[in-house]
């Protein structure tokens, strides 16, 4: 949002009503999704996919991407606005050791059940995403 409106927005004293009034500007914004993903997209290349490290098992392959990042997106805007807890197996080891995203069929936890459609990256793999992106991103724009 421009300057001056987020001024105004971070001079509300009452932080529900301030998280209130940035959640329906930024839900008037349009294809933000489509924007995050976009982005991400664009600043990757076959150097992120060659890593050493990578798993042999459970990795995420190029094609794979556009949809987890969509799951990745709409999972942080349930968990922001609605409280929905995060799947508990990102908080547990990768299995197996490395693996990418999760395997089965489906998982359940604090009463929530996530199907395999359903299912994000580890967080490991994540960030090595967004360390690999924003650094591109530094790099072609020479900030």
């Amino acid at each position: 949002m421009d300057s001056n409106l987020a001024e105004l927005v971070d001079s509300v004293e009452d932080i529900q009503l301030r998280q209130k009034i940035e959640c329906h500007i930024l839900n008037r914004e349009r294809f933000i999704n489509r924007k995050f993903v976009s982005f991400i997209l664009s600043h990757i290349d076959d150097d992120f996919w060659k890593y050493k490290g990578r798993s042999k098992t459970a990795r995420i392959e190029p094609d794979e991407l556009p949809e987890l990042l969509k799951r990745i997106y709409d999972q942080r805007s349930r968990t922001l606005h609605a409280g929905e807890p995060f799947p508990i197996a990102i908080f547990l080891p990768p299995s197996p050791i490395g693996a990418e995203k999760m395997t089965g069929l489906a998982m359940a936890s604090r009463g929530k059940l996530w199907k395999k459609k359903d299912f994000i990256p580890y967080p490991h793999f994540f960030e090595r995403l967004v360390n690999f992106v924003l650094k591109t991103f530094l790099l072609k724009t020479k900030l």
